[in-house]
């Protein structure tokens, strides 16, 4: 029985959810985060009717991050679906994923999503922070909601 179990545990983590990182399915859009060089801080990128939209004609999209840290797209919905995640700064260094590095690497980190209300509007957001470890899990483990006037 215990056997069966472990078995039956073992394929529903192979299935799982799906990386975003590593190679990318045929259909999953790839997302490349672009920030500033020597960029460190937390990243929101909001979703705002009014800005534009993230993907491309290729199912791919890029975010350029300015450096306050907020980028506003019409749409979240690709971040917070199954894709191929790549992060850079804006000189075309690679920025390495959280699960590429050690603690005390510079990464990009995080990718949770969230919602706030603003009077009558639910504001929706993912968030990630560039930077180390210890820094990145103190700030993402805390209050994580977009600051006003960012």
């Amino acid at each position: 029985m215990s056997a069966r179990l472990l078995l039956i545990a073992g394929f529903v983590g192979l299935a799982g959810c799906g990386s975003k990182s590593g190679p990318p399915a045929p259909n999953m859009p790839t997302v490349e985060i672009v920030v500033p060089k020597g960029f460190t801080g937390p990243v929101w990128v909001i979703q705002d009717a009014s800005a534009p939209d993230l993907l491309t004609a290729d199912k791919s999209c890029q975010v350029k991050v300015p450096a306050g840290g907020v980028v506003k797209t019409r749409s979240i919905q690709t971040l917070e679906n199954q894709h191929h995640l790549t992060a850079k700064f804006e000189d075309g260094t690679p920025l390495p994923l959280s699960n590429e590095v050690d603690d005390a690497t510079v990464a990009l980190r995080g990718g949770d999503p969230g919602a706030i209300r603003r009077g009558r509007q639910q504001v929706s957001y993912v968030v990630y922070y560039v930077g180390v470890e210890q820094p990145a899990g103190l700030f993402l483990t805390g209050d994580t909601t977009p600051k006003a006037g960012k």
